[in-house]
């Protein structure tokens, strides 16, 4: 997969326009689907947070302890995301993204992008999640 150079320097230069807790790195990206019998007690459709696990709400399952549940999250290549999960293989620099079918996961694979992670309260202009990929879009005043 060739980087979009334009869009992680677009993103990375806004990012400090956005607050001091707004950071970026690579991280190895997976998927996974809403449901499936392999979930045992955890295959009932919600996320950690409660929120109903809907591929189109661009959810992305996250480390707590080091992503914050609300976060926004720029997956280079992808767009917007929301930290709205947790998994147990989903540890330190690692995401996993919520796709609606089995095949759309194992197509995606493993994959290692550039992540801007954006805390619950700072929000780019766009308000998250973005309709569709791009770079960061911060609202300055005036013209």
């Amino acid at each position: 997969m060739a980087r979009s150079h334009e869009r992680i320097l677009s993103a990375t230069e806004q990012t400090p326009l956005l607050g001091m807790k707004s950071w970026g790195r690579r991280f190895t990206v997976t998927s996974y689907i809403p449901r499936s019998p392999k979930y045992g007690k955890f295959n009932d459709g919600l996320t950690a947070t409660l929120t109903k696990a809907e591929p189109s709400a661009r959810i992305v399952a996250v480390d707590p302890a080091l992503i914050p549940y609300g976060s926004g999250v720029w997956i280079e290549g992808l767009g917007w995301y929301r930290a709205e999960d947790c998994g147990g293989a989903i540890k330190g620099f690692r995401l996993d993204l919520l796709v609606a079918t089995e095949k759309e996961a194992v197509q995606f694979g493993k994959q290692v992008r550039f992540v801007i992670v954006v805390p619950p309260g700072v929000k780019p202009a766009s308000d998250l999640p973005a309709e569709g990929p791009g770079p960061l879009r911060v609202a300055h005043g005036g013209a």
